[in-house]
């Protein structure tokens, strides 16, 4: 059972930190407020959809040539019991983090390790 999950720079999502508890869990909002946002984070960690769309815009840039680039990092940490899983994006590096390993991410594939994380 996912017992939390942080979000940092995630569309409108700066920093939270939601606990989860055993049975049902909802999500009350008025709209605009960040619930689809916490589902699409749940999304990127589980199935590494590519883009950067929904990484929030305070931690892009603008180059000179009017191109954006990350200024920060994207993530979204998953706890268990089992363990605790990252998803994150960086100027350096995409990949995951479980249980301090790095594993990077390639395409839109999933690592082994991280299927095994969620099943």
């Amino acid at each position: 059972m996912i017992q939390s999950i942080e979000i940092q720079n995630r569309q409108s999502h700066q920093n939270t930190r939601l606990e989860l508890h055993p049975g049902v869990n909802l999500l009350i909002g008025r709209g605009t407020s960040g619930k689809s946002a916490i589902l699409r984070a749940f999304r990127w960690a589980l199935e590494n959809p590519s883009g950067e769309s929904q990484i929030s815009h305070w931690i892009k840039r603008t180059t000179k040539g009017g191109k954006k680039v990350l200024d920060g990092e994207s993530s979204v940490t998953i706890t268990k019991p089992e363990g605790v899983l990252k998803r994150f994006r960086n100027p350096e590096a995409n990949g995951y983090e479980i249980d301090n390993v790095t594993l990077k991410a390639i395409g839109t594939g999933v690592p082994e390790e991280v299927q095994a994380f969620f099943n």
